[in-house]
């Protein structure tokens, strides 16, 4: 493991591997929904990366999705009075 993301772990305080596990899929999470990194292509796409592709294309027509609470669901799409979404 590199120097350096020994020291983002050490300053985010996590030191336990189920911790730094869920640390930095969040944090991969948050790359992949900013644009700064990209995903596989489709046929290659399983677990979180498929999650991550589903919840952009959700996003992308526009519908509200918001995260899920852990171990129940990955996401939640919650339909406002008078939305409208892209097709």
């Amino acid at each position: 493991m590199s120097q350096e993301l020994k020291g983002i772990l050490f300053t985010a305080g996590k030191s336990e591997v189920e911790a730094v596990k869920e640390y930095l899929l969040s944090q991969l999470k948050v790359l992949q929904k900013n644009g700064d990194i990209a995903l596989d292509q489709d046929k290659n796409l399983t677990g979180l990366l498929l999650e991550l592709c589903v919840y952009q294309l959700f996003q992308q027509a526009g519908l509200n999705i918001y995260e899920g609470r852990t171990g129940q669901e990955d996401f939640l799409i919650i339909a406002e009075e008078n939305d409208e979404f892209k097709v």
